[in-house]
């Protein structure tokens, strides 16, 4: 079974780009947090790998257009790998994530703009008292009416 789950962050802001047949595409690092030790950690390790994901037509455009650098995200996809020739003749070959699901796990803006500020304006129920006036007479039960 080829299944992938990560959670992540985003190394850099999502770019979105086409194919030559016009299919939106993201490709972009995510950094997954790796366990090691105190030890490790205070040699230098480093503690984060940067998996290389492919997001394809909506989960691309949605990526680009609803998160930006260090954005946490969930993903389910799968490894797929490749090859292809460099100019200079020598071969490289490459391991990616195909992406089939994408979940934000931060709900930060993309944009830089402020918080809204509080208006001062409560939004309340009518000023009889609840919003449930409007329905009609109060109904009153009694233990023995209830069928549990």
């Amino acid at each position: 079974m080829n299944n992938v789950n990560l959670v992540g962050i985003l190394a850099e802001d999502p770019e979105l780009r086409y194919t030559q047949s016009n299919k939106a595409y993201v490709r972009i690092a995510v950094g997954v947090k790796r366990n090691i030790s105190k030890e490790q950690k205070e040699s230098g390790a480093k503690d984060i790998d940067w998996i290389s994901c492919i997001f394809w037509d909506t989960n691309a455009e949605n990526l680009a257009k609803y998160i930006k650098k260090s954005g946490l995200i969930a993903i389910t996809g799968k490894l797929i790998t490749g090859s292809y020739d460099r100019e200079d003749g020598s071969k490289v070959y490459t391991t990616d994530v195909r992406v089939y699901q994408l979940t934000f796990l931060n709900n930060k803006p993309k944009d830089d703009r402020p918080e809204p500020e509080d208006d001062g304006v409560e939004e309340s129920a009518s000023e009889s008292g609840t919003s449930f006036d409007s329905l009609g007479e109060e109904v009153v039960l009694t233990d023995d009416q209830l069928p549990f």
